[in-house]
């Protein structure tokens, strides 16, 4: 073994140990050193279409794509940090819990890549919006949370248990002196918003400007996004009760990804599978920007809340991530539908 290969192992597991403790971080170093996954080869060989035999590198990630993607997830983490600030203290754990973990967790995640795959330098500090994120948990807080999913795998906590074990390992460590960032945009308008969104939606790759990283800040911005779905869905033709009930329908007791609300916009979104979204991911092909796409995200979970709080029930949407993509889950049975528009928001 090089030198190099002891000195990421003893590192790794001094980190894990840090985290989790030493037993716990230990158990988690061995899974990581007996998994397939880690150990990768740095070329793949294979016979080609022509019957001969190719070698190619071998890449899991994309640090271009990793870098715009927690480069988004930063701007929308901040989107959300001025209404928490606003809120009554007994309601913010609720709206951190539902709007912002997803994307600390990610970001997390992604900033210890460098650790888990060394052959990848991926410096978190270097991307432009690092310096304007304020995470409401540390990483040691972020970190532990994925340890919880091992019981489940092992069968031993059900699918129900582990996100209840979620839950309230974060909420016994919500901050209570938690301050969002100042308003740096007084002035924002709709045709600013207009313009932003409309870049997103025709380019998925579009990365936000200096000046459009910062609309999020101003207290008008969630309104005029919400004044924008609107304006695209009468363009598009969408009756968006229809879609959302239509996707609603597949959702139940079956885990659906979130880019399939997407296609309202992009209409081959709807038939792909996650294997093909995952190459399309690769390919750079058929994509939905991440920034449209939370916001749809977003008006479904709404849509969903105030229909059932309208019958009568107290159901939510859950969310997990199964390989890097975004799933909602509902427990509510399929028979048990009904078509009911909810109360229109003014």
């Amino acid at each position: 073994m090089s030198s190099k290969k002891k000195e990421f192992d003893k590192n790794s597991l001094e980190n894990l140990k840090k985290i989790f403790g030493d037993e716990l971080g230990t158990h988690i170093y061995n899974r990581k050193k007996n998994s397939t996954i880690l150990k990768k080869p740095d070329n793949i060989s294979f016979t080609s279409y022509s019957g001969d035999k190719e070698l190619k590198k071998w890449e899991m990630f994309d640090l271009q794509d990793v870098r715009f993607q927690v480069r988004n997830r930063i701007i929308l983490h901040n989107a959300y940090t001025h209404t928490l600030n606003a809120l009554p203290q007994a309601d913010k754990f609720d709206y951190w819990y539902e709007n912002m973990y997803k994307h600390e967790k990610m970001i997390c995640n992604y900033s210890y890549l460098g650790v888990d795959y060394p052959q990848y330098e991926f410096d978190i500090k270097e991307i432009d919006v690092h310096k304007d994120y304020r995470p409401v948990y540390d990483d040691i807080t972020l970190l532990k949370v994925n340890s919880f999913i091992y019981p489940y795998d092992e069968g031993v906590l059900s699918w129900d248990e582990y996100l209840d074990t979620c839950y309230h390992h974060f909420k016994d460590y919500f901050p209570d002196d938690f301050k969002a960032r100042k308003e740096l945009i007084d002035n924002l308008t709709q045709a600013q918003v207009d313009e932003m969104l409309d870049n997103c939606l025709n380019n998925y790759k579009y990365e936000l400007n200096q000046d459009e990283i910062h609309y999020s800040s101003n207290k008008e911005y969630a309104n005029k996004v919400s004044a924008w779905l609107k304006k695209k869905f009468k363009e598009f033709r969408v009756d968006i009760d229809s879609h959302f009930t239509r996707f609603e329908i597949v959702l139940q007791n079956n885990p659906q990804p979130t880019y399939k609300l997407g296609s309202i916009f992009n209409p081959q979104l709807a038939q792909l599978t996650l294997g093909d979204y995952r190459k399309q991911q690769k390919s750079k092909e058929g994509r939905l920007h991440p920034i449209v796409l939370e916001y749809l995200e977003n008006r479904f979970k709404d849509w969903f809340l105030k229909k059932y709080k309208l019958l009568g029930d107290d159901l939510k949407i859950e969310s997990f991530f199964s390989e890097n993509v975004l799933h909602f889950w509902s427990s509510k049975k399929r028979q048990d539908i009904k078509w009911v528009k909810p109360i229109k928001s003014k």
